[in-house]
């Protein structure tokens, strides 16, 4: 014990002073963003020093992970995703992480919170956290860089939240809301709500520099019930920024609103929605018993006017979910199992109809004065003699259905969504070149590391049509006290609309070689193990990972050590 005292001051005092040192190497250190978030620093400096001063309240956390590849320079894809970007996945790598936390209470509703979290890895230093968080009663508002608020998503063992995930790094940004949910008044516990809005801004490296992204959700859930549900909706949007040095001009209400442009100078903007939009209906069931806990979660994703409307049957994509918490077992404490399917993403149709390699909307098409002379001029006498009108004249009904049949394979328009990209946006919904949401989505960074192989398409993310199949375990391996985590992933991806069909999504084209065209199959595994030590407050972690099949093989081992006051 007197060893492990002496140990602990002298690890207090030398961690006194790396934190003055490494705060004054973060703040002089090239990181972008830095203009955002230097005002933070500046008070987490102050409020670290405060906590230095009462050793009681402060947490502080030091780690450091290496990453080595084995077989080939990629990293395996558990190993490299998933983990806020800490580490680069295209090679052997490694980090060292300096965390330093100081909540505290003003009176008995009102609370502060503070916390400086900075990365060192091999290619770059950035910072990963660094706010000031305010709380009065259930109402939260946060400034700064902040994790991701999953409190209530099995992030430990899934294959990551298609809406937001651990994936990317921190987005600055400022969030108000119920963060936790809260009883519904008069409803006595049974009814509770959560929710909230944030306003964010994303890096200036991208060809959209600077852009805005706004994010909102709102969930209910019951409580006390023999089976109990919850429901929810959650939106974000990109918008704004610079292109080319110009600013683009959008209201933020019609973003929230997701209506059209008035004012945007983003192509289709005008046409469809201001921004660049996607959003989760989720929806989900638990129950509780004296052995485990079982909770199921449906997400069904939109990304535009006609996939937000197809949330019933007819919208094929999902995630599916299923976690058995258990209670009283020790070798396995908790099992997850995801089935994700996003191959339809409203069908192989066009966006909007495109006649002779123009592109018209519904309101030009209707504005016509002659359907019929328009069919003969643009498609042909024969167009219009397969398709005759019942009266006199074409009405606008058939007039869309020969043009439908004509030149769309007889499919709905409004299709081809594309998860995560937008043309407006070219990197899409990524941050750092991290997707903000689910990670199974390949980027054109990672498909080069993985294969060699640089796509040439506007899309950045060049595979969000995929099939998955998932499942995780955790545990204790009780003989030798080690904690164990398990993931087995299986996915077979077929690229994007926009890839299978030449490169455009507006394209019927499908005579180019195309890495996907056949679906690529491909295995994730991955095994982590933890010990936290007997006589220090250390913790040490090792790991494995190994990826198989369609993408080629990959297998590298993972260290590291934690110290952490509490």
């Amino acid at each position: 014990m007197l060893i492990h005292d002496c140990t602990r001051s002298a690890l207090n005092s030398s961690l006194s002073k790396v934190v003055a040192i490494t705060l004054g190497k973060f703040a002089t250190a090239k990181i972008p963003r830095m203009k955002t978030i230097k005002f933070f620093l500046f008070v987490l400096t102050c409020f670290s020093g405060f906590a230095v001063q009462a050793q009681d309240s402060l947490k502080l956390m030091v780690e450091t992970m290496g990453a080595a590849s084995v077989i080939d320079k990629a990293l395996p894809h558990w190993m490299a995703f998933n983990r806020y970007g800490f580490l680069p996945t295209g090679e052997s790598s490694a980090y060292s992480r300096l965390e330093i936390k100081r909540p505290f209470s003003i009176g008995e509703n009102f609370k502060v919170s503070t916390e400086f979290d900075g990365i060192a890895n091999t290619s770059d230093v950035f910072i990963h956290e660094a706010y000031v968080n305010l709380q009065w009663k259930n109402w939260s508002l946060q400034m700064g860089l902040n994790e991701i608020n999953n409190q209530y998503f099995p992030d430990d063992l899934s294959t990551g939240h298609m809406f937001a995930s651990r994936n990317a790094r921190t987005i600055p940004k400022v969030t108000l809301g119920v963060l936790e949910y809260s009883d519904v008044p008069w409803t006595k516990g049974y009814l509770q709500y959560r929710g909230a809005l944030s306003q964010g801004i994303l890096e200036s490296d991208r060809p959209v520099s600077n852009a805005l992204y706004h994010e909102k959700y709102a969930s209910i859930r019951t409580r006390k019930l023999p089976i109990n549900f919850h429901i929810g909706f959650m939106h974000n949007a990109l918008f704004g920024g610079e292109f080319n040095g110009e600013k683009q001009s959008t209201k933020y209400l019609e973003v929230f609103l997701g209506q059209r442009s008035s004012t945007s100078n983003v192509n289709g903007d005008s046409i469809n929605a201001a921004g660049a939009h996607f959003g989760i209906f989720d929806y989900g069931l638990s129950l509780e018993t004296t052995e485990a806990d079982f909770d199921f979660y449906y997400h069904q994703p939109w990304t535009d006017g006609s996939s937000i409307k197809d949330w019933s049957a007819s919208n094929k994509d999902y995630m599916l979910g299923i976690r058995v918490r258990l209670k009283n077992q020790q070798w396995l404490t908790e099992i997850l199992y995801e089935n994700i399917n996003t191959i339809h993403q409203s069908g192989p149709g066009l966006p909007d109809p495109i006649i002779n390699d123009v592109g018209y909307n519904f309101g030009e098409l209707q504005a016509i004065e002659n359907y019929d002379q328009f069919i003969i001029d643009e498609l042909g006498q024969d167009a219009l003699d397969r398709n005759p009108p019942q009266g006199d004249n074409l009405t606008f009904d058939e007039f869309l259905d020969i043009i439908r049949f004509e030149t769309n394979n007889n499919l709905e328009y409004g299709g081809r969504d594309s998860y995560y990209n937008n043309r407006g946006f070219p990197r899409g919904n990524t941050y750092q070149g991290f997707t903000i949401g689910n990670p199974l989505f390949l980027t054109s960074d990672r498909l080069f590391e993985l294969n060699g192989i640089r796509a040439f398409d506007a899309e950045f993310i060049v595979n969000n049509r995929i099939q998955a199949q998932h499942i995780g375990f955790k545990g204790k391996i009780v003989p030798l006290d080690l904690d164990y985590k398990m993931l087995i992933t299986f996915t077979r991806n077929e690229g994007t609309y926009a890839g299978f069909y030449g490169g455009f999504i507006g394209s019927w084209n499908r005579d180019r070689t195309y890495f996907f065209r056949n679906g690529i199959n491909a295995q994730y595994l991955y095994l982590e193990l933890k010990k936290d030590m007997e006589k220090l407050p250390l913790t040490w972690t090792g790991a494995v990972g190994f990826d198989q099949r369609g993408f080629g093989n990959f297998l590298a081992f993972m260290g590291g050590l934690q110290y952490r006051i509490r």
